[in-house]
């Protein structure tokens, strides 16, 4: 069947956005499922190739997973560990900002492990970043 996955948008500013992802697993999981599409219309809405720094990330979660910037060898952001509950703010020292290489694309992409029957709801804020 699949794993059910949202993505919703909750504030859309022209430089900030703040998106809602779930997963309810039925044990399939997510292998490098892109989140953050910089330029697609329902999420950031950007020119193609933005980058996007993580101003703040809320997390409840029962399953393990990790964030990462996409590119040619996608470079690893954060991983949760098996339950979470957390809320992470990092506007203090300017956010989370995409330092992927080669073939950088501006995307955040997630893959779950432990999967079997369990769930995640992340809320993040990104910003369009001014490198």
């Amino acid at each position: 069947m699949g794993d059910t996955v949202t993505t919703q948008l909750l504030s859309s500013g022209t430089n900030k956005k703040v998106l809602k992802f779930t997963n309810i697993s039925d044990g399939t999981g997510e292998a490098d499922v892109v989140k953050v599409n910089v330029d697609d219309a329902n999420t950031c809405n950007w020119p193609t190739g933005t980058l996007c720094k993580i101003n703040q990330i809320w997390m409840i979660s029962n399953l393990k997973w990790k964030l990462e910037w996409e590119a040619t060898s996608d470079v690893l952001i954060m991983t949760s560990g098996s339950y979470c509950c957390n809320y992470l703010d990092f506007r203090s020292f300017g956010g989370l900002r995409n330092n992927a290489g080669a073939g950088v694309t501006g995307d955040i992409s997630i893959t779950t492990t432990g999967v079997n029957l369990r769930t995640y709801t992340i809320i993040m804020e990104v910003e369009r970043d001014s490198f």
